[in-house]
């Protein structure tokens, strides 16, 4: 599945690469409201609770987790489903692109 795979990793000593990045995406992050995870133990069950009963209460949720176990699109989810394969590479090559 595409090139991700053989992307280098990045180490960055500051927040700034990712802001310059938020910012050439519109700053998506300021456009919805969001929870976020964080500890040793437990994040991907608490996550996982949370977007469910956020769903049921009629919210449209998306859940990010990670690491993955099979594929890379198992760390997205928009109402329960795992983002297409389609779609996850379209999102890449657009942030990829800035």
């Amino acid at each position: 599945m595409y090139k991700i795979y053989s992307l280098p990793k990045f180490s960055w000593t500051t927040l700034e690469p990712v802001f310059r990045l938020s910012s050439l995406l519109n700053d998506p992050h300021l456009k919805f409201w969001s929870v976020h995870i964080t500890g040793t133990n437990g994040k991907g069950t608490v996550t996982t609770k949370i977007a469910e009963a956020l769903w049921l209460e009629g919210f449209v949720t998306g859940l990010y987790t990670s690491p993955h176990i099979e594929r890379f699109t198992e760390w997205i989810k928009v109402n329960g489903e795992e983002i297409s394969e389609e779609n996850f590479i379209r999102i890449a090559e657009d942030v990829l692109d800035k």
